[in-house]
């Protein structure tokens, strides 16, 4: 049973908790992928990797910083529908980022990790 706890004592028996069958834990994780900015493959191997934004559209900043706080990259995106977008990483050396992208109205961030 999804949903259910069991909780077994040492002599008084089993017991059940039906309080959490009805918590729907799917609407969570569509919100998240509603809004959550997309970057694949990760870890890049090649000298690209691509994104993709459900909740960013129109033009927005690009950034990418490595750890230390430094900006690696910096594009100026236009006319963004939410489709796929390639960005070049092939100037990146191994190690971990964060993706950036933001307008004036909001921001998202992803993790990337680059070994060519």
């Amino acid at each position: 049973n999804q949903g259910a706890i069991y909780a077994a004592t040492h002599g008084r028996g089993i017991f059940r908790s039906d309080l959490f069958l009805d918590v729907n834990e799917d609407a969570g994780e569509e919100l998240a992928a509603a809004q959550g900015l997309l970057v694949y493959p990760n870890p890049v191997t090649d000298a690209t990797f691509t994104l993709q934004s459900r909740a960013m559209k129109g033009s927005f900043q690009l950034q990418v910083f490595d750890l230390t706080g430094r900006l690696s990259i910096d594009q100026s995106v236009q006319g963004y529908t939410g489709g796929a977008l390639t960005v070049d990483a092939s100037n990146l050396p191994n190690g971990q980022y964060i993706v950036r992208l933001v307008n004036g109205q909001f921001q998202e961030t992803a993790k990337l990790l680059v070994r060519h």
